[in-house]
């Protein structure tokens, strides 16, 4: 699914506002249908998958950043990645063990994706196309999370995904603060609203 900058700020906009009361939705509303039992829905199965996927590729694309960053920045903000997400893979793995989903295959997929082609990019080109894979990730990490932080009906995915978010989007704030191509058009806006306290 493409969305326009606008669209994903006002999405974010949105969800964090939820999120700033304090509590995720599935914790907010007493009366929501939502628990840790039972089958879980194909769209809840489909978010473990896609996390544990998108997650171990962001620590994948990032140790090669590690290895071949050309501005110390870049280079930082990959060692970041790598703790962050390794640490997010650990959560995802567990939640999965407890729900009963095979995440194998969605993993290997992770470690492998666009991994050999970032390796192979020129010194000169290296640094931008590692930020713009991070770019479009955590764009596509963010409107998961969004949407199985509002629509899961299982309690502990649902929390998960909110608990998750505000972590992403400074992710996201990050990457944009260094990408220098976004910087030379005139493009300065980094602003997705604050995590909540």
């Amino acid at each position: 699914m493409k969305m326009t900058l606008t669209t994903f700020k006002f999405g974010s906009v949105a969800l964090l506002g939820l999120l700033a009361l304090g509590l995720p939705r599935a914790q907010a509303d007493a009366n929501d249908p939502r628990d840790n039992h039972g089958e879980l829905k194909h769209g809840e199965r489909k978010f473990l998958l896609k996390a544990a996927e998108g997650s171990t590729n962001e620590v994948a694309l990032s140790r090669v950043a590690v290895e071949r960053a050309q501005d110390p920045a870049v280079r930082e903000f990959a060692q970041r990645m790598i703790r962050d997400h390794e640490a997010l893979n650990m959560k995802v793995k567990d939640l999965a063990g407890r729900k009963n989903v095979d995440i194998t295959e969605a993993v290997q997929k992770g470690m492998e994706k666009d991994v050999d082609s970032l390796r192979h990019k020129p010194a000169a080109e290296f640094d931008q196309a590692y930020l713009d894979d991070m770019l479009s990730g955590h764009k596509d990490a963010i409107e998961l999370f969004e949407k199985a932080a509002l629509d899961a009906r299982d309690m502990e995915i649902a929390t998960l995904a909110s608990e998750t978010l505000p972590t992403l989007f400074e992710h996201y704030r990050h990457v944009r603060r260094l990408d220098h191509r976004a910087e030379h058009e005139g493009d300065h806006d980094v602003s997705a609203p604050p995590p909540p306290q």
